[in-house]
């Protein structure tokens, strides 16, 4: 049995209910706002919700950053943490959590893998779409980010944490999503992003 299985065999958590989506996700979006704890927050968040969650070292040299899989009665969720930032933590978690809103079917043998690709036939597969849209608009509204973005020209410190206050969302994590989206990686900034 390798080390992940064990730790999820030992995980207790609540009945999983896919009708308690929207709850679990406003309460990650707090977690994650307030970014105190973190981890062990969501993993409570989670557990609460029947979802086990694992953490695991990065094995090796590959770039894989989560896994969704069916364990024992409940899904379960294994993250690298290959960045300690919460922006990337909060966006596998989620992506992750797509995967098991909308493909893992219960009692699944199936694993599903995320892995860092710049193959574009894999990024653009329609599951892995899926779960990044499903990622990106339920950590930040979809029109309230397209607003914020065609306002502005520029996105100085004060802007990204006027917005992420409106939003209810850690700044970090729309920063993190500025740059992926705008290549804005270069750009310098005080916000924190580490996990905390």
């Amino acid at each position: 049995m390798s080390l992940v299985a064990q730790r999820l065999v030992c995980l207790t958590v609540g009945t999983f209910d896919r009708g308690n989506k929207e709850s679990l996700l406003q309460k990650l979006r707090v977690v994650f706002c307030n970014n105190v704890n973190c981890k062990e927050e969501a993993r409570k968040v989670l557990a609460e919700g029947g979802i086990k969650l694992v953490f695991q070292e990065k094995p090796g040299f590959t770039p894989v950053d989560g896994f969704t899989f069916w364990s024992v009665d409940n899904p379960a969720i294994g993250m690298t943490l290959r960045y300690n930032k919460i922006d990337n933590f909060a966006f596998i978690l989620l992506h992750e959590l797509g995967y098991v809103y909308h493909h893992l079917k219960d009692y699944d043998e199936e694993e599903i893998i995320s892995w860092e690709s710049n193959d574009e036939e894999y990024r653009g597969s329609g599951r892995e779409q899926e779960a990044d849209t499903f990622a990106q608009d339920n950590l930040i509204d979809r029109e309230m980010w397209d607003a914020f973005v065609n306002s502005q020209t520029r996105f100085p410190d004060e802007a990204i944490k006027g917005f992420a206050h409106q939003a209810n969302i850690h700044p970090a994590i729309v920063r993190g999503r500025l740059c992926h989206q705008f290549d804005l990686y270069r750009t310098k900034t005080s916000i924190d992003h580490k996990i905390h």
